[in-house]
């Protein structure tokens, strides 16, 4: 548990326990000296205390290792207070850069039903490295939360709509296309909002808007067109 706890934190170190999160707390003395032995520099690390009953790292100074292949996607580590993600409940399994929780070295976006019942939420901290070359989050890294951020939506649909992966497919829909709009410039050291709706659904194709907004501002916009799955020999 420790070792998932520590890739998870590291993994993304301006995000605690991969998002939304500070601190990582090690409450007793053989943990706190296991952990310390692993950071290559613990003055980096700015503890809090590093004798128990508390430890804790700041995981926005922490330095990164190489990520580690084995926290598994239902871990507490990856659990929100409010239960599994859209993503660990439909597709646990999925290796996606942007949304797989199985992907170890990915982003894991982590996305949630809205109370308004239509809408789906997210909130995504960016890497360091997530750097535009400029100060600011990279528009690669804006399309590919857009683009993922959409697809929990959609998904979240089929399963209302009764429409599940056909046979062979691993989702029930793919993208067709993904118009993004760069509004304004969107930070890299602070979590950022993702906001997604489906406006059109139907069997064969749905389409959603998605928009990523930091400090009440839109900073992009996509227009996500969804297609069915219907897996063809190659």
């Amino acid at each position: 548990m420790l070792d998932g706890v520590l890739g998870s934190v590291l993994r993304a170190p301006s995000a605690g326990f991969t998002q939304g999160n500070e601190c990582l707390v090690l409450d007793d003395a053989e943990a706190a000296a296991w952990f310390w032995d692993t950071i290559e520099d613990p003055t980096n690390a700015r503890p809090a205390r590093r004798t128990p009953p508390l430890t804790a790292l700041r995981a926005s100074s922490a330095r990164r290792p190489t990520p580690v292949d084995d926290v598994p996607e239902t871990d507490a580590v990856a659990m929100d207070e409010r239960g599994p993600s859209i993503q660990q409940r439909l597709y646990p399994d999925l290796p996606c850069f942007g949304c797989g929780p199985s992907n170890s070295k990915g982003l894991r976006l982590r996305s949630f039903p809205a109370d308004d019942g239509s809408s789906v939420m997210a909130t995504f901290t960016p890497w360091p490295e997530h750097d535009n070359g400029l100060g600011f989050l990279n528009g690669g890294i804006i399309g590919t939360v857009l683009d993922c951020h959409s697809a929990a939506a959609v998904m979240l649909e089929a399963e209302r709509q009764g429409w599940p992966p056909l046979p062979g497919a691993e989702l029930a829909y793919v993208t067709a296309g993904l118009d993004v709009r760069y509004r304004r410039p969107a930070p890299l050291h602070e979590p950022v909002l993702l906001r997604a709706v489906v406006t059109e659904a139907g069997e064969g194709e749905m389409t959603a808007e998605v928009e990523l907004l930091h400090d009440d501002k839109v900073r992009a916009v996509a227009r996500a067109v969804w297609k069915r799955w219907r897996p063809r020999p190659a």
